[in-house]
């Protein structure tokens, strides 16, 4: 009721009868009998996003306050003094609402992605992890929404749905490949096969990642430890 007075879209919540617990909570029940999941989020999620939530610098602060208990599945407490101490480290002054929120949101994605699919992975069903980096000119950079088109290979010149990314030939030849491991994943359960490198589950040892640029390539813990421990997919013991 709250969100929409304020006029934010509404959010699923748990309700006992449609979501009745968390997601990973689910993950964990289904094992390896459960669902495969390949998650991910792009490199600039956030540069889309959060000039529509900070429609005014106190309902901008409110929507930073519920979107940080969703990074660590917490208060939020940990990760806004972490928001904190990034801004200053980025030089960015605390009250620009803006610049928090962009982080912020990125951060959302992100740790939801690594969650779930290392949950996939420890319990059986398997999860695979990317995150979508591919250059562009573009003011926005790569945001919200910009490995759509790549995922559903809508890479015509003069698409409407084409956004970040221009439909030049690399591009294209890009969006064939995404597209059809995305296919593979959706029929069979596993992303490789279909020309980028070879993909491993994402796993508590390494925590490989298919970063998604121009030349895909297989990286180890992009994040680092203490991003982990902060997305609550390490303890923090």
């Amino acid at each position: 009721e709250l969100q929409q007075q304020v006029g934010f879209f509404p959010g699923p919540s748990l309700d006992g009868c449609v979501i009745t617990r968390p997601a990973c909570e689910a993950i964990q029940d289904g094992g390896a009998a459960g669902i495969p999941i390949l998650a991910g989020a792009t490199r600039d999620e956030g540069t889309l996003l959060a000039p529509l939530f900070a429609v005014t610098e106190e309902v901008g602060r409110a929507t930073i306050m519920g979107l940080a208990t969703s990074v660590g599945r917490d208060d939020g407490a940990e990760y806004l003094e972490f928001l904190t101490d990034q801004m200053a480290s980025d030089d960015v002054e605390f009250d620009d609402v803006v610049a928090q929120m962009t982080r912020t949101w990125f951060d959302v994605f992100r740790a939801s992605a690594l969650r779930v699919a290392a949950t996939a992975s420890q319990h059986g069903a398997g999860g695979w992890v990317y995150n979508f980096e591919v250059p562009t000119d573009h003011p926005l950079g790569v945001t919200h929404y910009a490995d759509v088109p790549f995922t559903f290979n809508w890479m015509e010149a003069g698409h409407p749905r084409l956004f970040v990314h221009p439909a030049t030939d690399a591009h294209r030849e890009l969006a064939r490949l995404w597209s059809s491991t995305m296919v593979a994943f959706a029929t069979r359960g596993s992303p490789n096969g279909q020309g980028l490198p070879q993909w491993p589950q994402y796993q508590p040892d390494s925590f490989s990642c298919l970063r998604v640029t121009a030349q895909p390539e297989i990286v180890d813990n992009p994040d680092g430890d203490d991003m982990l421990r902060l997305y609550k997919v390490l303890s923090s013991d």
